[in-house]
């Protein structure tokens, strides 16, 4: 508003100047050319020192809401001027997202009903719904807190999972197919293997669809039942499920370890397996090079020798 004042000053000073009213009020142009620049100056002035207050209250304005919201303003941003200087401090970079999930599921196999929590992938606490309890997957995590999710709310959840798959199946059957995961299954030892230490193999089983799948262990052909334990099914941003199986073993030189995954209704079974692999000593490596780069250095020196008496009889023939 008050540039549009000072342009309507000025525009005023040049319509008296070319019409000549009031001469009283200024005798010869160039006392109204003095007094018309006098004016545009004080504007010009005026506009300055109102873009400085705009680009401080900008910049105070910019610090606000940074602190209020560490992520980046983009709004913000476009609001500075295409001829403004560069300014503003560097804002900080957006933080990764994590995901924290809790999946109810219900079907028609065991288990029958299924919920847990997991962050990021990672299985937090899972319900038990025979024990109507919330287990921790892990025994150095708190326990889950009595006032939120009780279970007479988790057991009314669930009835109604299972009243809409029974009413879905019943519209289903017939008209769609029937989804099913082929499960991946990888074995691995939670420390580095060594001969005759105890150690924990893990058989991790992925894209499970639907999660009713039996886990279990062999060694050298013979099921082996002590020492195994079993994670409940945690799902996935896929729409699967996962789940991991542990077995407390004592690794052997010659062992076979099978991690063996059976569907419900299948005949089919996928198999994954893990054999000890150890490197031998460095000292016995070593001196087993030396011996076999020994044993090429005296050959090679023979079959020198050899060509060298051959091309000495061809010569004196």
């Amino acid at each position: 508003m008050q540039w549009i004042q000072c342009m309507q000053q000025v525009q005023r000073m040049q319509w008296l100047q070319v019409h000549a009213v009031d001469p009283s009020a200024c005798s010869g142009s160039k006392c109204t050319q003095q007094l018309q620049r006098t004016q545009r100056v004080q504007c010009m002035q005026r506009v300055q020192c109102l873009q400085q207050v705009q680009r401080r209250q900008w910049i105070q304005c910019t610090q606000q809401l940074q602190n209020m919201h560490p992520r980046p303003l983009p709004t913000v941003r476009a609001l500075v001027p295409a001829r403004t200087p560069a300014c503003t401090p560097a804002l900080p970079a957006e933080p990764p997202a994590h995901t924290l999930a809790e999946v109810l599921f219900c079907q028609p196999a065991m288990p029958s009903l299924g919920l847990a929590l997991a962050f990021d992938a990672d299985q937090l606490f899972w319900f038990d719904f025979p024990g109507s309890r919330w287990t921790p997957r892990l025994p150095d995590l708190p326990p889950w807190p009595p006032a939120v999710e009780p279970p007479t709310q988790l057991l009314h959840d669930a009835t109604l999972c299972q009243n809409l798959r029974r009413s879905l199946t019943a519209l289903a059957t017939g008209m769609l197919p029937e989804s099913k995961g082929i499960p991946q299954a990888d074995v691995f030892p939670v420390q580095p293997p060594v001969l005759g230490e105890p150690n924990t193999l893990v058989c991790m089983v992925g894209n499970i669809f639907p999660p009713a799948v039996a886990i279990g262990w062999q060694l050298n052909g013979v099921p082996v039942t002590q020492g195994v334990t079993h994670t409940h099914y945690t799902a996935t941003a896929d729409l699967t499920f996962v789940r991991f199986s542990y077995l407390l073993m004592t690794p052997a030189d010659g062992d076979i370890y099978t991690c063996i995954i059976t569907r419900e209704g299948d005949n089919s079974s996928i198999i994954a397996y893990w054999v000890p692999q150890y490197s031998a000593p460095s000292e016995v490596l070593e001196t087993a090079l030396c011996g076999a780069a020994m044993a090429l250095g005296i050959l090679l020196a023979l079959l020198g020798i050899a060509m060298i008496l051959v091309t000495r009889r061809n010569a004196h023939g």
